[in-house]
């Protein structure tokens, strides 16, 4: 196949997503949002509670947000780094090592994380929370948050479901998320 070719298959896909996009921007599923304090996350029963309350296992196509307020973005940017310090210390064969999101010090906004899910979104959620395997690359929150009590945590999200057909798609609208945000944790882009 000639470059030009392998070319123009590629801008084809790109305006086809880009149709779908628009059509999704026209019809965007209603905000959906959970919230609570960075201290709730030390009760491991409080916070199963809260998300077996608010989230469904079979959602599915998803863009969420990690939205924080009450807090000094000094201090939570510091709480991290020395988290995340100590933990770079643990051989990465220790089982308390925790594999976290890339930390945007950079970045001083009021979004902690943006991110996206094909399928599994509670078990994501749980995830960042912490309360679910620490070998995924996660914010793993209840292990650092706790020491900023007052801060409060609202995730912001929208379920497609079967309104997104191409991952590209979900990807491209995380991605202008993410570039409007400038969350604090994660990266941009496919993991």
């Amino acid at each position: 196949m000639s470059p030009n070719n392998i070319i123009e298959k590629k801008i084809d896909e790109l305006n086809k997503n880009l149709k779908e996009i628009k059509n999704i921007s026209k019809k965007f599923p209603k905000q959906k949002k959970l919230q609570f304090h960075a201290r709730d996350l030390k009760n491991d029963k409080k916070v199963k509670k809260i998300l077996d309350e608010k989230l469904s296992n079979n959602t599915k196509n998803v863009i969420y947000i990690f939205e924080i307020s009450n807090i000094n973005l000094k201090k939570l940017h510091n709480c991290f780094d020395k988290f995340s310090t100590t933990n770079k210390k643990l051989s990465k064969t220790d089982t308390r090592r925790i594999n976290l999101s890339k930390h945007n010090k950079e970045h001083n906004s009021n979004y902690l994380y943006v991110g996206s899910k094909r399928k599994n979104f509670k078990r994501r959620i749980k995830e960042h929370i912490g309360t679910n395997n620490n070998r995924t690359f996660a914010m793993h929150l209840k292990d650092w948050v706790p020491k900023l009590p007052a801060m409060k945590i609202k995730i912001i999200y929208y379920t497609f479901n079967n309104k997104i057909k191409n991952e590209e798609v979900l990807q491209i609208i995380e991605d202008a998320y993410w570039d409007y945000c400038m969350p604090i944790l994660g990266k941009k882009g496919h993991n």
